[in-house]
């Protein structure tokens, strides 16, 4: 028997003119779109089709915009025919979509999260010059021994990301992922710089940590009326507790 699973996508899936036609062709996603700018205190709308395109990358804009899209993009597939949803998760950022989108979290609530989430992590990102890098085509370990290798010498590059068996993605400074790269390229690696802000999912983001918490205790949360599973762990949330 076949499982629907959703899942939606982080932050770095952003591009320019994301969404428009599904923003023209669809007034429920025009009526995210407005209610959502009502509570950000600016136009996703102007943002996403007729904004500057550097605007898009920044970490609040990028968050916001992924969230809200997706959202929107997940209600006008359930009303053009429901169908049945096994699980819901997310990658990163995407978590938050799938707890909204299962019910866990109000849209408005969500939005807010969001914002905070954005805010705090852009005000990180804007501190230090940090990136972020995808190691392809090597296992975990192989990942974490080269990683051991490169740091003894007084680097602090870090593993954030378990994406996949082949795929690892690594967290530093800007110099630290440059200078990683290049021991990448020597020893004959394949990898891909990360369009994103910062060291995201890693120490670097340690500052960003308690307006987020803030945010969290101050929301309302319910059981998903879908399984949604944590990208942390693997495995479905059992309760409001272990969500929160």
């Amino acid at each position: 028997m076949n499982e629907i699973v959703v899942a939606f996508p982080g932050q770095g899936s952003q591009y320019d003119g994301m969404g428009k036609s599904w923003f023209d062709e669809n007034e429920s996603v025009r009526a995210r779109f407005a209610e959502a700018s009502e509570l950000l205190g600016y136009s996703l709308e102007k943002l996403c089709f007729r904004g500057d395109p550097g605007e898009l990358t920044r970490t609040h804009h990028a968050q916001a915009s992924i969230f809200v899209l997706s959202y929107a993009m997940y209600e006008v597939l359930q009303a053009a025919g429901p169908f049945t949803v096994d699980y819901m998760t997310g990658h990163s950022l995407g978590e938050l979509t799938a707890l909204a989108a299962a019910g866990a979290i109000t849209f408005p609530e969500a939005v807010r999260l969001v914002q905070v989430r954005g805010e705090a992590m852009e005000e990180c990102a804007q501190s230090t010059r940090t990136g972020m890098v995808a190691v392809l085509g090597l296992s975990p370990e192989e990942v974490e021994s080269l990683v051991a290798e490169f740091n003894r010498e007084g680097s602090h590059i870090q593993v954030a990301n378990d994406n996949s068996d082949q795929q690892t993605v690594l967290g530093g400074t800007l110099e630290e992922i440059e200078a990683f790269s290049e021991l990448l390229n020597e020893r004959g690696h394949r990898y891909a710089r990360l369009n994103v802000a910062g060291a995201f999912h890693s120490s670097h983001m340690s500052a960003a940590v308690p307006a987020f918490t803030a945010a969290i205790e101050a929301t309302n949360i319910v059981m998903p009326s879908v399984p949604v599973v944590s990208s942390i762990t693997g495995t479905v949330y059992q309760s409001v507790e272990e969500i929160r």
